[in-house]
């Protein structure tokens, strides 16, 4: 294994330690508490944003070190998907990559969507869990057919168990790069993010700054929807400060830089930190819920026998 393998699998065996671990507190946190016939539909979609996130933690790691590996393994492999066959190399192949990030950020968009609708419009029909188990389904199909302009460049070969490209034109990489990569999985969420959030934190500041109106809350729920809110405010942080550097550096490499090796070694590193520093957003929502929630706080404590 080269500087570049070793460093890929170091990264994602790091991503692998601290996401899968805490993914599964959210869901043990949540699951325990309620069933989901009596979940929230704010918690319900925070489960679908930790499976998501599970998804990117898990596969990830298994695909790089497939990768890394595959060459000394099955000779001729070339680093390809060579084991995990035809079905996932011509249908699932990017699902660490895309389907799941993509998830990840519209579970963002939803969560926003879903607060923004209780808080500014209280005496409105709320979403229900059937609702919101319909909206999680379509985010889910949308991420998956949304990738699959990339899917299909890939073949595999039956006799060499190889998962190949075999499209590489300048529009595949244009989709993969600018339309996929820095528009459905960061730039559109990002809005969509940042508009519902300004929208309900100035009803909030609304409410606080004019005691004439009406309000049919009280103070425990008030409290409770601005907690809400306010963790939303952190993960929409957290996702701009990771998604937005990590996709531009990534457009970069696929565009710019198709070929690492031919540049200074420092650069290559930095551009491998930079493209795997993107999956911190999927890593450390659990820390996020434990500052701004006491409870999970609470029950974190007692996982961890702090």
């Amino acid at each position: 294994m080269d500087l570049k393998n070793i460093l890929d699998v170091s990264l994602c065996i790091l991503i692998f330690i601290i996401g899968v671990p805490g993914n599964c507190l959210i869901f043990c946190f949540y699951l325990t508490r309620s069933s989901l016939s009596k979940m929230s539909t704010y918690h319900f979609f925070i489960l679908q944003l930790a499976l998501s996130d599970f998804i990117i933690c898990i596969g990830l790691p298994v695909v790089e070190v497939n990768d890394s590996f595959a060459e000394t393994i099955s000779p001729g492999s070339n680093g390809k998907y060579y084991f995990f066959g035809k079905f996932i190399c011509e249908h699932f192949v990017d699902t660490p990559y895309h389907i799941s990030p993509a998830v990840s950020a519209w579970m963002l968009v939803a969560l926003s969507f879903e607060r923004y609708w209780k808080i500014v419009n209280p005496f409105k029909r709320q979403m229900n869990k059937k609702v919101a188990a319909v909206i999680a389904a379509l985010v889910w199909c949308t991420a998956y057919c949304a990738m699959l302009p990339l899917s299909l460049r890939f073949k595999y070969d039956e006799d060499t168990q190889t998962c190949e490209n075999n499209r590489e034109d300048f529009f595949a990489e244009f989709y993969h790069s600018c339309v996929q990569s820095l528009c459905v999985e960061c730039i559109f969420p990002s809005l969509a993010i940042g508009f519902l959030y300004k929208k309900t934190k100035d009803h909030l500041m609304g409410q606080e700054n004019d005691p004439n109106t009406p309000d049919p809350l009280n103070e425990e729920t008030r409290k409770r929807r601005i907690k809400a809110v306010q963790t939303i405010k952190w993960l929409y942080c957290l996702f701009l400060a990771t998604m937005l550097p990590g996709r531009i550096v990534h457009v970069v490499r696929s565009v710019i830089l198709k070929n690492l090796t031919e540049y200074d070694l420092a650069l290559v590193v930095f551009i491998m930190v930079f493209e795997k520093y993107i999956y911190c957003n999927n890593t450390i929502n659990v820390f996020i819920y434990a500052w701004k929630n006491r409870d999970f706080r609470n029950v974190l404590k007692v996982k961890l026998r702090f």
